[in-house]
């Protein structure tokens, strides 16, 4: 009988943003029981499209939970889950305080996730979503890169000062790793594996009309000429990075592993150009981002491929999402 099947309770953090909605979707639609934990269920605007997923009914239920201080019991929300799901962790680029608002909840949501799941003997499973950021400065405009970058790689040039958010999912994940090494030596604790999907730049379509970060830039891309920097950049559809979870946790081989998940890399110009072939009458910018002098580089991807994922093509993923901006009224064409 496959773990589906026996309607396993899976908690997802983070559940009413861009990458966590699609996570709870998919377990749904599969048939698990999802409890999806978010800042505040209360409040209709994250949940209504949620509930809204739970086609049959009675299988999706709400905790809340925030990603710092003491205030958030996750012992008690996880207990009865047989995985967690931790997609929940700020993506800002505007911040007052780097520490406060950026590497601190990355590291210590992290971190009291992953010593809840050491408590609580139902869970046999966690997930972490981490990034591609974790793996390679991909901010730099100056990257001498290698011509492939796995999850062997480690990113070792961001700081709290230079890539501020690359340097908190790098902390982040590092902490998951070794509370893990050092638990895995612990007779007295839960046991449990571990293991993270780390995605590249994301896009797709959204499932609510609260904008994201990620899709909120792409928008400013095509549209304003955004300076991003002559770089180059991977790209994945979030429907992929939802279904890599599911295949994740599924998986009888998965655990200490990280998933690179990336359709391809490219410079961010191909953004606008691509958008404009697939809608002539979208009001593109009239300058794009700037051509880079960083060599071509690509992620090896083949963990998350061996396991079943077949990547949507970076075309479907900017139609997917531009129709989806255009039905929430967010764009026009």
């Amino acid at each position: 009988m496959s773990i589906n099947e026996e309607k396993k309770l899976i908690c997802v953090t983070g559940a009413s943003g861009y990458i966590g909605s699609w996570i709870v979707k998919l377990l749904l639609e599969k048939g698990y029981k999802v409890r999806a934990c978010l800042r505040n269920h209360l409040d209709s605007n994250r949940t209504k499209f949620l509930k809204d997923l739970d086609v049959e009914g009675g299988n999706l239920e709400f905790a809340d939970g925030e990603l710092v201080g003491n205030k958030t019991d996750y012992e008690s929300i996880f207990q009865g889950c047989y995985a967690v799901l931790h997609v929940a962790s700020p993506y800002l680029h505007v911040f007052e305080d780097k520490e406060r608002d950026l590497v601190k909840p990355a590291v210590e949501g992290t971190l009291s996730v992953i010593n809840a799941c050491s408590k609580v003997s139902t869970v046999r499973k966690l997930i972490i979503t981490s990034s591609t950021a974790a793996v390679v400065n991909l901010l730099n405009p100056d990257l001498k890169p290698l011509d492939e970058y796995s999850d062997a790689n480690w990113n070792e040039e961001s700081t709290i000062d230079s890539g501020t958010y690359s340097y908190s999912k790098v902390q982040a994940e590092k902490a998951a790793w070794n509370f893990h090494k050092e638990n895995q030596k612990n007779s007295n604790t839960n046991q449990f594996e571990l293991a993270t999907v780390n995605p590249t730049f994301v896009l797709g379509p959204l499932l609510s009309k609260q904008n994201n970060t990620s899709v909120d830039q792409f928008i400013k891309i095509i549209t304003e000429a955004q300076n991003v920097g002559p770089i180059r950049r991977g790209f994945v559809d979030v429907r992929d990075v939802a279904l890599a979870h599911l295949l994740v946790l599924e998986s009888s081989q998965s655990n200490n592993t990280r998933y690179l998940v990336a359709e391809r890399v490219c410079q961010f110009k191909e953004l606008p150009l691509t958008a404009q072939k697939l809608f002539p009458t979208l009001k593109i910018s009239n300058e794009l981002p700037g051509e880079t002098t960083v060599k071509p580089w690509k992620f090896n991807t083949d963990k998350i491929q061996n396991i079943g994922l077949k990547y949507l093509t970076f075309e479907q993923t900017l139609k997917d999402t531009i129709d989806s901006l255009v039905s929430f009224g967010i764009i026009n064409l």
